[in-house]
C-alpha cells in the first residue's frame, strides 16, 4: 500500500509542475516546467511498468530542451518536429504492449507540434488534443497523477487563456473605443 501511494505522489508532483507550466507566458519557462513534469512522469511510469509512457516522456524532455533553445535563437523547429515525432513513433513501436500505446504516442506528437511553436497561446491550445490522449492512457495505466495532470492541464490552459485574453482585451477594448468602426 505504501509503495502505491509513493508512486501516485510522484505523479501528483508531475501534475504540479505541469499546472505551473501553463501559467507561464514565455516559451522557455513553459518548456522548463514541462520538462520537470515529464521527467517526473517518466519515473512514475517506470514504477507502473508503463514503458511507452516512459519512452515518450524521456524523449519529450530532450525535445523540450532542444525546442526551448531553438525558439530562443529564433531558429526553425521544423526538422526537430519531424525528428522527435519519428523517434516517438519508433520508441512506441519498441515498447508496444497494445493499442493504448497509440494514445501516448499521439499525445506526445501533438505536443511536439505545439512545443515547436514560439507563440505561448498556440503552445497552450495545441496541447489540448494531447490531454485527451494522455487522459485515457493514464486511466488505463492507473496514473492518478497523470489523470489529475490532464484535467489540470485543460483547466490551467483555460485559466491562462482567459487571463491573457482579458489582459490583452483591456488594451484591445481601448483601441476599439478609439477606432471609428469595428467589424468582426
Amino acid at each position: 500500500m505504501g509503495k502505491e501511494i509513493f508512486i501516485q505522489l510522484i505523479g501528483i508532483l508531475g501534475a504540479i509542475f505541469g499546472f505551473i507550466a501553463y501559467q507561464k507566458n514565455e516559451h522557455k519557462k513553459i518548456m522548463l516546467y514541462k520538462t520537470s513534469s515529464e521527467l517526473t512522469f517518466a519515473l512514475q511510469f517506470i514504477l507502473l511498468g508503463a514503458y511507452t509512457g516512459v519512452a515518450m516522456n524521456v524523449i519529450g524532455c530532450v525535445r523540450n530542451l532542444v525546442f526551448a533553445r531553438q525558439v530562443k535563437k529564433n531558429k526553425s523547429t521544423a526538422a526537430g518536429i519531424i525528428l522527435f515525432s519519428l523517434l516517438m513513433a519508433a520508441a512506441g513501436a519498441l515498447t508496444w504492449t497494445g493499442p493504448v500505446c497509440l494514445l501516448a504516442i499521439a499525445g506526445k506528437i501533438f505536443t511536439t507540434l505545439a512545443y515547436g511553436m514560439k507563440n505561448p497561446q498556440k503552445v497552450r491550445l495545441l496541447t489540448l488534443p494531447s490531454s485527451g490522449c494522455w487522459l485515457i492512457y493514464d486511466v488505463v495505466c492507473r496514473s492518478l497523477g497523470g489523470i489529475v495532470t490532464e484535467v489540470f492541464t485543460v483547466v490551467s490552459i483555460v485559466i491562462a487563456e482567459v487571463r491573457f485574453r482579458k489582459k490583452k482585451g483591456g488594451k484591445a477594448a481601448e483601441q476599439a473605443a478609439e477606432a471609428p468602426t469595428s467589424t468582426k
